[in-house]
């Protein structure tokens, strides 16, 4: 693509899915906005900027069967580099989130590969 080709490039995509509940099923809006929040400035610091945007998301849990919930989506696109070296700051939130938040599972879609930590 030769129109392309004299633009910069942000080859690295990352997204987050922060949940709405806690503990399954219990409501987790306010802590959803503080994790919002906190990947969206993370996300931005290291790749250069950060979108979010609500998404409804069904998963299985092993104890309460089918869960819906609302989602935000934190996603961002980076360099190589800047992906390469940001990345673990980003898995490591996940995980303090997964904790606080009382998650089974948090997703991780990286270069449309879906994670789940």
């Amino acid at each position: 693509m030769k129109a392309l080709q004299n633009l910069f490039k942000l080859a690295q995509n990352v997204k987050v899915f922060v949940p709405s509940t806690t503990a399954v099923n219990k409501d987790g809006n306010e802590l959803q906005g503080v994790y919002v929040r906190k990947f969206m400035e993370l996300l931005s610091a290291e790749f250069g900027g950060s979108t979010s945007y609500k998404a409804l998301g069904a998963w299985l849990s092993t104890a309460e069967g089918l869960v819906t919930e609302n989602v935000t989506i934190v996603e961002a696109f980076a360099t190589d580099a800047a992906f390469e070296a940001g990345l673990t700051k980003v898995i490591r939130l996940a995980a303090k989130m997964k904790k606080g938040m009382s998650q089974e599972a948090i997703a991780i879609q990286v270069n449309g590969e879906l994670f789940l930590l």
